[in-house]
């Protein structure tokens, strides 16, 4: 159970965390597509980035629950 808590909790804060910064990306690049498409381009490029950084951290997530499945129980 604490070990099922704490990959919870990762997954909580560390891809929640990055998927809120891509979607403030998305809406800056969203805010200056049309008045400013070099400032644009930059925070569609870091929210591509984010993205992929947020599939990283799902895909490590789901490594650890495959490895360890013995020690997770779920109700």
């Amino acid at each position: 159970m604490q070990e099922r808590n704490r990959i919870a909790r990762e997954i909580h804060d560390g891809l929640g965390h990055t998927l809120v910064a891509q979607t403030i990306q998305i809406n800056n690049t969203l805010l200056f597509w049309e008045s400013n498409n070099d400032k644009a381009l930059t925070f569609l490029k870091q929210a591509k980035e984010l993205g992929a950084e947020a599939l990283l951290e799902i895909r490590r997530s789901l490594s650890l629950l495959r490895s360890n499945p013995s020690k997770l129980i779920f109700y």
